[in-house]
């Protein structure tokens, strides 16, 4: 998890560092492993990382070798590898991080190249040249990415707390969003709690520019050529479930460091750590378990941890536990949420 924010000034303006920096590090508990920012005139990029990938030399923001564009990521493209062998006579890789393969892709094949991607993602790209910001989120939002449209800037971040870090931003509260809230637990997407703040939905991405922002639908669940198509058999389907599901398992377990898995004992957690071990000959799972037995289910994790061959990690959680957490959880929460299993 790592933290991403930025600012493009739409007037005569220049970026700030020091802005950016306090954008930037009061999120620094997204990214605890390095911090970078990137300033050239009306824009500057920050970022808070958190290492999975070329630990040493995939620091952020990376700039093309021609210095025209730059960008900030937050995320993993899981076929970053496949992408980055055509792209290796051209452009003069200086890392083995996903973020310089997509940088290049990007600049390769331009906003198209958005599709081809296959990974959990939220990043902005910077073209000194055309002075021109391009965003885009992942197909099911699992990474996030807020925006602003002020009269003098157009401000990005992983959360809203970057955003109202901004000088003078504006924070009045949006009671259509905030009924909204009241129906459905949570926001729905572009609205946030601030009227002055809106999410990039998933499978959306934004070209921003001095004079405009353009939002874009680049991925729907519903594509309208395959919605209603004809569906082989039930063990067609089960074959085709177990290859998707095996695949997606393996993608998600590239690596620099050791991976685990979270065990519930559930039949979702245990399948996921069932692949997990064709792929791994150690493997750590954690559960947690409670001082109150009615909503202790760590013996079952226990017993799939037994089946799997696991190394198995239960943490207690105690009251005491719970009203620390609570409390970090209101401060890192920028949007309110009803679902108690939060």
């Amino acid at each position: 998890m790592c933290g991403i924010t930025g600012v493009l000034h739409r007037t005569s303006g220049s970026a700030d560092r020091d802005v950016v920096r306090r954008m930037r590090d009061v999120i620094a508990y997204r990214g605890p492993d390095s911090a970078g920012e990137y300033v050239n005139g009306p824009v500057g990029l920050g970022i808070r990382r958190l290492a999975i990938i070329d630990l040493s030399s995939g620091t952020q923001p990376i700039t093309s070798s021609d210095g025209r564009h730059t960008i900030v990521f937050n995320g993993e493209i899981y076929n970053y590898r496949q992408l980055r062998k055509p792209l290796e006579s051209l452009f003069p890789f200086r890392t083995q991080s996903d973020t310089e393969v997509l940088l290049y892709h990007l600049i390769a094949h331009g906003a198209a190249g958005v599709n081809d991607l296959n990974g959990m993602f939220a990043f902005a790209l910077w073209d000194a040249q055309k002075e021109e910001l391009f965003l885009a989120r992942d197909r099911f939002g699992k990474k996030p990415l807020y925006y602003a449209e002020l009269p003098d800037a157009f401000l990005f971040g992983s959360e809203p707390k970057s955003l109202l870090t901004y000088p003078q931003f504006p924070r009045t509260l949006d009671d259509d969003a905030l009924t909204k809230y009241f129906l459905y637990e949570y926001v729905p997407a572009p609205q946030t709690p601030y009227t002055a703040i809106k999410k990039l939905p998933p499978g959306c991405s934004l070209r921003v520019t001095k004079a405009r922002a353009e939002l874009r639908q680049w991925w729907t669940l519903y594509p309208s050529d395959t919605r209603y198509a004809p569906q082989p058999g039930s063990k067609t389907l089960a074959a085709q479930f177990d290859a998707h599901l095996h695949a997606a398992v393996q993608d998600r377990m590239v690596a620099d460091v050791p991976v685990g898995v979270l065990l519930s004992g559930g039949i979702d957690s245990t399948t996921i750590a069932w692949y997990m071990r064709q792929h791994t000959k150690q493997l750590h799972s954690f559960s947690v378990s409670f001082d109150e037995g009615t909503f202790d289910e760590s013996s079952y994790a226990t017993m799939a941890a037994d089946a799997l061959g696991t190394t198995h990690h239960a943490i207690p959680f105690s009251v005491e536990n719970f009203h620390t957490t609570l409390k970090r959880f209101q401060k890192d929460a920028d949007e309110p949420l009803g679902d108690a299993s939060f």
